[in-house]
């Protein structure tokens, strides 16, 4: 099993933000400033690597997410939770948010060597799971930015950004 240390929730993150927040405004008085600030999210790889596809590693995996649930279901259940922290996060004063979209799980060296598809330069079966996610994230911040005109959140679509620099769009 590799470790890659210790990695907080999104959840345990706002929790631990509103604990700073609440220390700063008892000596500033006010958190009118954290409507300046813009807040960098990027989640959901460990989600998928090493929970959605954690059967990738040798040791068979400690979750059986993907039996459980389809690549559609799976992305519905994150973005659901997304909702619910964003929301939170919201509401602890946060009104500038960049929203990070997967990256390109399929078109790691790791997994088309060992999942690729026919030649191709990325292993479908991810790539699916990456463009299912990225297009609920879309539609999650377009309602956001609908339901909050005081915030503005922004998706960035980083496959995109990587493929325009590739020269593949």
């Amino acid at each position: 099993m590799i470790e890659y240390g210790d990695r907080f929730s999104f959840h345990q993150q706002i929790v631990h933000h509103n604990s700073t927040v609440s220390r700063i405004s008892r000596i500033r008085k006010n958190t009118t400033f954290l409507k300046e600030c813009i807040y960098v999210v990027n989640i959901g790889m460990n989600d998928y690597i090493h929970n959605y596809f954690s059967w990738i590693w040798s040791d068979g995996g400690t979750y059986n997410s993907s039996r459980l649930y389809s690549t559609q279901d799976y992305a519905t259940i994150l973005i659901i939770q997304y909702y619910r922290q964003l929301k939170a996060l919201y509401n602890l004063g946060g009104r500038k948010v960049a929203l990070f979209g997967l990256g390109q799980l399929g078109c790691t060296p790791f997994i088309v060597k060992n999942w690729g598809d026919k030649g191709k330069p990325c292993s479908d079966i991810f790539s699916d799971a990456e463009y299912t996610f990225n297009y609920r994230l879309k539609t999650l911040v377009d309602g956001l930015n609908k339901l909050k005109p005081d915030a503005r959140f922004t998706f960035i679509n980083a496959t995109s950004i990587l493929q325009k620099k590739e020269g593949k769009l």
